[in-house]
């Protein structure tokens, strides 16, 4: 990333466009992505290079609790890693908050 992209990414709340307004998502990120384990956030960008993945969604610089267990629990040893975790599972499968509960540390 850019540090002028990086700026305007955090001024503005959003991702980066051109003079057309379309977004400058760096090589392959993403801005329409939704998640059903981010609970409804926001996902404003997303980009996968090899084993490394970046997420900035609606919120603070916090956990969330029932996409990382979820993803961790999918990944085996010595294997490609899953990025697509609700997709290739049933609901019931995956852990998730107690109603009331917040999923959310600091």
């Amino acid at each position: 990333f850019s540090e002028e992209w990086l700026d305007q990414f955090y001024r503005t709340k959003t991702c980066p466009t051109d003079q057309a307004g379309t977004p400058l998502t760096l090589d392959g990120g993403s801005t329409n992505v939704t998640d059903p384990l981010y609970q409804g956030r926001a996902i404003h960008y997303r980009r996968i290079y090899n084993s490394a993945r970046v997420t900035i969604f609606d919120g603070g610089h916090e956990v969330l609790h029932v996409a990382a267990l979820n993803w961790l629990n999918r990944q085996e040893q010595g294997q490609p890693t899953v990025w697509d975790i609700a997709a290739d599972h049933e609901e019931t499968d995956l852990f998730h908050v107690q109603s009331g509960q917040s999923q959310g540390g600091k």
